[in-house]
Protein backbone atom coordinates (compact mmCIF):
# COMPACT_ATOMS: atom_id res chain seq x y z
CA UNK A 1 0.00 0.00 0.00
CA UNK A 2 2.81 2.48 0.81
CA UNK A 3 4.36 2.12 -2.75
CA UNK A 4 0.31 2.97 -4.37
CA UNK A 5 0.01 6.04 -1.81
CA UNK A 6 3.73 7.37 -3.15
CA UNK A 7 3.03 6.71 -6.69
CA UNK A 8 -0.24 8.74 -6.15
CA UNK A 9 1.68 11.63 -4.25
CA UNK A 10 4.48 11.85 -6.95
CA UNK A 11 2.09 12.13 -9.41
CA UNK A 12 0.28 14.58 -7.92
CA UNK A 13 3.31 17.12 -7.24
CA UNK A 14 4.39 15.83 -11.13
CA UNK A 15 1.09 17.29 -12.19
CA UNK A 16 1.22 20.39 -9.70
CA UNK A 17 4.94 21.42 -11.02
CA UNK A 18 4.30 21.31 -14.41
CA UNK A 19 0.84 23.63 -13.93
CA UNK A 20 3.84 26.61 -12.76
CA UNK A 21 4.68 28.00 -15.94
CA UNK A 22 8.65 28.61 -16.07
CA UNK A 23 10.20 31.63 -16.66
CA UNK A 24 12.21 31.58 -20.62
CA UNK A 25 15.32 32.32 -19.14
CA UNK A 26 18.39 33.69 -20.93
CA UNK A 27 19.29 36.41 -22.83
CA UNK A 28 17.58 35.37 -26.30
CA UNK A 29 14.43 35.75 -24.61
CA UNK A 30 15.41 39.57 -24.21
CA UNK A 31 15.07 42.79 -26.59
CA UNK A 32 17.02 45.99 -26.54
CA UNK A 33 16.22 49.21 -26.59
CA UNK A 34 17.28 51.17 -30.12
CA UNK A 35 19.82 52.96 -27.69
CA UNK A 36 19.90 56.92 -28.19
CA UNK A 37 21.27 59.51 -30.61
CA UNK A 38 22.40 62.23 -28.72
CA UNK A 39 19.35 64.47 -27.74
CA UNK A 40 17.91 64.19 -30.93
CA UNK A 41 20.35 65.04 -33.41
CA UNK A 42 23.13 62.62 -35.46
CA UNK A 43 26.29 63.97 -33.93
CA UNK A 44 26.15 60.32 -31.84
CA UNK A 45 24.41 56.79 -31.35
CA UNK A 46 25.18 55.40 -27.88
CA UNK A 47 23.83 51.48 -28.53
CA UNK A 48 22.17 48.76 -24.97
CA UNK A 49 24.12 46.14 -24.33
CA UNK A 50 22.42 42.51 -23.16
CA UNK A 51 24.98 40.27 -21.08
CA UNK A 52 24.10 37.05 -19.62
CA UNK A 53 25.66 36.64 -16.27
CA UNK A 54 25.73 34.56 -13.45
CA UNK A 55 23.66 36.97 -11.34
CA UNK A 56 20.76 37.76 -14.14
CA UNK A 57 20.48 39.55 -17.52
CA UNK A 58 22.34 43.07 -16.87
CA UNK A 59 21.61 45.57 -19.39
CA UNK A 60 23.49 48.46 -20.01
CA UNK A 61 23.02 52.05 -21.76
CA UNK A 62 22.82 55.99 -21.13
CA UNK A 63 21.57 58.89 -23.03
CA UNK A 64 17.93 60.60 -22.98
CA UNK A 65 14.91 59.10 -23.71
CA UNK A 66 12.88 60.77 -26.75
CA UNK A 67 9.25 59.90 -26.71
CA UNK A 68 9.61 56.14 -26.85
CA UNK A 69 11.34 55.94 -30.50
CA UNK A 70 14.90 56.50 -28.81
CA UNK A 71 15.15 54.42 -25.55
CA UNK A 72 17.83 52.62 -22.92
CA UNK A 73 16.63 49.52 -21.90
CA UNK A 74 14.67 46.01 -21.86
CA UNK A 75 11.33 44.19 -22.85
CA UNK A 76 11.08 40.64 -22.16
CA UNK A 77 9.34 38.75 -25.19
CA UNK A 78 7.27 36.59 -22.97
CA UNK A 79 4.21 38.06 -21.69
CA UNK A 80 3.92 37.72 -17.83
CA UNK A 81 1.33 37.16 -15.72
CA UNK A 82 0.08 40.70 -13.78
CA UNK A 83 -1.41 39.15 -10.94
CA UNK A 84 1.36 38.61 -8.42
CA UNK A 85 3.95 39.95 -10.88
CA UNK A 86 7.52 40.36 -8.64
CA UNK A 87 10.29 41.59 -10.97
CA UNK A 88 13.85 42.13 -8.40
CA UNK A 89 16.86 44.08 -10.31
CA UNK A 90 19.86 44.99 -8.23
CA UNK A 91 21.67 48.59 -9.30
CA UNK A 92 25.23 48.15 -10.46
CA UNK A 93 25.92 51.94 -11.62
CA UNK A 94 22.93 54.29 -11.54
CA UNK A 95 23.75 58.37 -12.63
CA UNK A 96 24.20 60.65 -9.96
CA UNK A 97 20.95 62.56 -8.49
CA UNK A 98 19.46 64.80 -10.95
CA UNK A 99 15.97 65.25 -10.75
CA UNK A 100 15.31 64.82 -14.96
CA UNK A 101 16.59 61.21 -14.52
CA UNK A 102 14.17 58.55 -14.00
CA UNK A 103 13.73 54.43 -13.90
CA UNK A 104 10.78 52.85 -14.82
CA UNK A 105 9.47 49.20 -14.91
CA UNK A 106 6.46 48.89 -17.21
CA UNK A 107 3.55 46.36 -18.09
CA UNK A 108 2.89 47.14 -21.64
CA UNK A 109 0.59 45.52 -24.11
CA UNK A 110 4.23 45.12 -26.65
CA UNK A 111 7.51 44.62 -25.65
CA UNK A 112 8.86 47.95 -26.22
CA UNK A 113 8.87 51.25 -24.44
CA UNK A 114 5.63 53.56 -23.98
CA UNK A 115 5.29 56.76 -26.08
CA UNK A 116 4.75 60.25 -24.59
CA UNK A 117 1.77 62.22 -25.30
CA UNK A 118 -0.84 61.44 -27.57
CA UNK A 119 0.92 58.19 -29.04
CA UNK A 120 0.86 56.76 -25.92
CA UNK A 121 -2.42 54.98 -27.03
CA UNK A 122 -0.40 52.56 -29.55
CA UNK A 123 1.25 50.82 -26.03
CA UNK A 124 -0.65 51.41 -23.49
CA UNK A 125 -0.68 49.61 -20.10
CA UNK A 126 1.09 50.20 -16.12
CA UNK A 127 3.60 52.87 -16.74
CA UNK A 128 5.47 54.95 -13.63
CA UNK A 129 8.43 56.91 -13.50
CA UNK A 130 10.92 56.17 -10.85
CA UNK A 131 12.66 59.59 -9.97
CA UNK A 132 15.05 58.49 -7.88
CA UNK A 133 16.75 61.90 -6.81
CA UNK A 134 13.41 63.58 -5.90
CA UNK A 135 12.81 60.82 -4.69
CA UNK A 136 9.27 60.59 -6.21
CA UNK A 137 7.22 57.84 -7.68
CA UNK A 138 4.37 58.85 -10.97
CA UNK A 139 2.08 56.47 -12.47
CA UNK A 140 0.82 57.19 -16.10
CA UNK A 141 -1.99 55.42 -17.96
CA UNK A 142 -3.71 52.96 -18.36
CA UNK A 143 -5.00 54.45 -21.62
CA UNK A 144 -3.16 57.78 -22.38
CA UNK A 145 -0.31 59.76 -21.01
CA UNK A 146 -2.10 61.20 -17.79
CA UNK A 147 -0.56 61.20 -14.46
CA UNK A 148 -2.53 59.37 -11.96
CA UNK A 149 -0.64 58.97 -8.97
CA UNK A 150 2.32 61.20 -7.75
CA UNK A 151 4.08 59.63 -4.31
CA UNK A 152 7.18 61.22 -2.25
CA UNK A 153 8.82 58.46 -0.09
CA UNK A 154 12.41 58.14 0.42
CA UNK A 155 11.90 54.51 -1.23
CA UNK A 156 12.09 55.54 -4.24
CA UNK A 157 15.46 57.38 -3.95
CA UNK A 158 17.31 54.79 -5.85
CA UNK A 159 21.14 54.22 -5.58
CA UNK A 160 24.05 52.04 -6.99
CA UNK A 161 24.66 48.80 -5.32
CA UNK A 162 21.13 48.58 -4.15
CA UNK A 163 17.77 46.29 -4.76
CA UNK A 164 14.85 47.26 -6.61
CA UNK A 165 11.28 45.01 -6.22
CA UNK A 166 8.55 46.07 -8.25
CA UNK A 167 5.35 44.00 -7.99
CA UNK A 168 1.67 43.83 -8.70
CA UNK A 169 -1.22 43.76 -6.75
CA UNK A 170 -4.83 42.90 -8.48
CA UNK A 171 -7.00 44.93 -6.77
CA UNK A 172 -10.00 43.48 -8.28
CA UNK A 173 -10.42 42.20 -12.00
CA UNK A 174 -8.13 43.26 -14.28
CA UNK A 175 -7.36 46.45 -11.99
CA UNK A 176 -4.10 46.79 -10.87
CA UNK A 177 -1.76 48.54 -8.44
CA UNK A 178 2.10 48.82 -7.99
CA UNK A 179 4.42 48.08 -5.10
CA UNK A 180 7.97 49.37 -5.17
CA UNK A 181 10.12 48.65 -2.66
CA UNK A 182 7.67 47.90 -0.13
CA UNK A 183 5.60 51.26 -0.75
CA UNK A 184 2.21 50.87 -2.37
CA UNK A 185 1.77 53.38 -4.75
CA UNK A 186 -1.32 55.99 -5.28
CA UNK A 187 -3.67 54.91 -8.46
CA UNK A 188 -5.37 52.10 -9.97
CA UNK A 189 -4.93 50.58 -13.29
CA UNK A 190 -8.01 49.19 -14.93
CA UNK A 191 -6.60 46.94 -17.95
CA UNK A 192 -10.29 45.23 -18.75
CA UNK A 193 -9.96 46.36 -21.85
CA UNK A 194 -5.76 46.86 -22.62
CA UNK A 195 -5.03 43.19 -21.11
CA UNK A 196 -8.36 41.08 -20.73
CA UNK A 197 -6.18 37.71 -20.30
CA UNK A 198 -4.44 39.50 -17.43
CA UNK A 199 -0.77 39.37 -19.03
CA UNK A 200 1.45 42.14 -20.47
CA UNK A 201 4.89 42.41 -21.41
CA UNK A 202 7.55 43.46 -19.06
CA UNK A 203 9.45 46.59 -20.41
CA UNK A 204 12.83 48.25 -17.82
CA UNK A 205 13.58 51.33 -18.95
CA UNK A 206 16.17 54.39 -17.49
CA UNK A 207 16.72 57.90 -18.50
CA UNK A 208 19.08 60.70 -17.77
CA UNK A 209 19.94 64.43 -19.03
CA UNK A 210 23.68 63.28 -19.98
CA UNK A 211 22.90 62.39 -23.42
CA UNK A 212 26.63 61.50 -23.99
CA UNK A 213 26.96 59.09 -21.38
CA UNK A 214 27.65 55.31 -22.47
CA UNK A 215 27.03 53.20 -19.49
CA UNK A 216 25.81 55.44 -16.55
CA UNK A 217 23.12 52.79 -16.48
CA UNK A 218 24.34 49.43 -15.79
CA UNK A 219 21.32 46.81 -13.54
CA UNK A 220 20.93 43.06 -13.40
CA UNK A 221 17.06 41.84 -13.36
CA UNK A 222 17.82 38.89 -11.58
CA UNK A 223 14.17 37.66 -11.00
CA UNK A 224 10.66 37.72 -12.73
CA UNK A 225 8.17 36.04 -10.83
CA UNK A 226 10.15 34.53 -7.96
CA UNK A 227 12.54 32.58 -11.19
CA UNK A 228 16.08 33.33 -11.57
CA UNK A 229 16.31 34.98 -15.48
CA UNK A 230 19.39 33.18 -16.20
CA UNK A 231 20.55 29.62 -15.15
CA UNK A 232 23.58 29.09 -14.26
CA UNK A 233 25.76 26.68 -15.97
CA UNK A 234 26.50 23.38 -13.52
CA UNK A 235 29.72 22.49 -12.61
CA UNK A 236 31.66 20.25 -14.84
CA UNK A 237 31.98 17.17 -12.68
CA UNK A 238 35.87 16.08 -11.73
CA UNK A 239 38.00 13.40 -13.38
CA UNK A 240 38.25 10.43 -11.55
CA UNK A 241 41.63 9.95 -10.36
CA UNK A 242 44.25 8.09 -12.28
CA UNK A 243 44.86 5.75 -9.11
CA UNK A 244 41.27 4.80 -9.25
CA UNK A 245 41.20 3.88 -13.03
CA UNK A 246 44.64 1.22 -12.20
CA UNK A 247 42.80 -0.61 -9.65
CA UNK A 248 41.80 -4.75 -10.21
CA UNK A 249 38.11 -4.49 -11.24
CA UNK A 250 36.21 -6.90 -8.69
CA UNK A 251 35.47 -10.49 -10.21
CA UNK A 252 31.83 -10.95 -11.47
CA UNK A 253 29.53 -13.63 -9.67
CA UNK A 254 29.32 -16.63 -12.06
CA UNK A 255 26.07 -17.09 -13.81
CA UNK A 256 25.18 -19.91 -11.97
CA UNK A 257 25.69 -18.23 -8.38
CA UNK A 258 23.96 -15.27 -10.05
CA UNK A 259 21.35 -17.79 -10.74
CA UNK A 260 20.94 -18.84 -6.84
CA UNK A 261 21.25 -15.42 -5.76
CA UNK A 262 17.87 -14.26 -7.49
CA UNK A 263 15.90 -17.68 -7.16
CA UNK A 264 16.64 -16.88 -3.54
CA UNK A 265 15.58 -13.62 -3.46
CA UNK A 266 12.31 -14.58 -4.81
CA UNK A 267 11.30 -16.83 -2.63
CA UNK A 268 12.34 -14.77 0.33
CA UNK A 269 9.31 -12.66 -1.62
CA UNK A 270 6.94 -15.56 -1.68
CA UNK A 271 7.60 -15.97 1.99
CA UNK A 272 6.71 -12.02 2.71
CA UNK A 273 3.68 -11.94 0.57
CA UNK A 274 2.27 -15.58 2.30
CA UNK A 275 3.60 -13.82 6.42
CA UNK A 276 1.40 -10.82 5.66
CA UNK A 277 -1.69 -12.66 4.46
CA UNK A 278 -1.49 -15.02 7.67
CA UNK A 279 -1.07 -12.04 9.68
CA UNK A 280 -4.33 -10.45 8.61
Amino acid sequence: MKKVLFSAATALMLTAMTAIPALAAGSENWVAGPGFISNGSEDGEYPVTITETDAGIQVSHGGYYQTGENWGGAAYLVPIELDGARVEITLDKFPEGNQDCWFSVDFLTKPELFYAGDNFGDNPGIVNLIRFATPQFQAFGPDSFTLIANTDDEAFALAQGEQLVVEILEADDNTYQLVVNDVICGGDFDLTDISPDGKAYLVISGSQVDATATDNFVYTITSVNGQPTVIPDAPEAEAPADDAADAPAADAPATADAGIVAAAALAAASAAVVFSKKRR
